[in-house]
């Protein structure tokens, strides 16, 4: 299983699920953002010191809805039979619908993690996204 981590400027958020989950390889999306940059390169370095592949995406402006899902799903698309595991906590608020949105599109199950606050699932049934419970799991860390 591969882990998307949205990283926003705390790492904290992404680092507890990279240390209970244990991924194979973790895919560490960021903005252009200086401090969502260096947030992520600390994940990185630790993800390597724990034998976990980690990988730096740089979306650039977060705040374009279509250009990021397009860059995301690009980036996982090479690989249509791994299983991949989506942390919708942490980065920009619109971050975590283009991730999900990616999800739904991909031909194998996906998790999808989100925190006990998280509205994503209410801003996606607004976007005309309602069937996303159906095509993802979501849950709780322990």
């Amino acid at each position: 299983m591969n882990l998307v981590c949205l990283i926003g400027e705390q790492p904290i958020p992404n680092l507890l699920p990279i240390l209970h989950l244990k991924p194979q390889q973790v895919l560490l999306v960021h903005t252009g953002n200086e401090l969502s940059s260096k947030a992520a390169r600390r994940l990185q370095k630790l993800c390597a010191q724990k034998q976990i592949a980690a990988e730096l995406l740089n979306v650039g402006d977060a705040y374009r809805l279509e250009s990021l899902y397009d860059q995301l799903r690009e980036k996982i698309s090479g690989e249509p039979q791994t299983e991949w595991c989506f942390n919708l906590t942490g980065g920009t608020k619109l971050m975590p619908i283009s991730t999900c949105r990616v999800s739904i599109t991909r031909p194998k199950p996906n998790a999808v993690k989100k925190s006990a606050s998280c509205a994503t699932t209410g801003l996606m049934d607004n976007a005309g996204w309602s069937n996303t419970r159906k095509a993802v799991r979501f849950y709780r860390p322990c």
